[in-house]
């Protein structure tokens, strides 16, 4: 029988899922530096923040 989820549980997801944000972030940007340096364009790295955000957006309106 389905039951509520257990809110104890919110926070450490909530601390996990930081902890992966961050890293994702660390990487998509690292990556863009060193394409930036290969190809000699800058990189803004609220671009790339907002470019991950609307990527997170967009995947879940495209789930339903």
């Amino acid at each position: 029988e389905p039951t509520t989820p257990k809110f104890d549980l919110y926070r450490e997801l909530l601390v996990d899922s930081f902890g992966i944000a961050f890293v994702s972030y660390s990487v998509t940007v690292s990556m863009a530096l060193i394409f930036g340096q290969k190809f000699k364009y800058e990189i803004d790295f609220n671009q790339e923040l907002l470019a991950m955000v609307c990527f997170l957006i967009n995947r879940r309106i495209s789930i339903y």
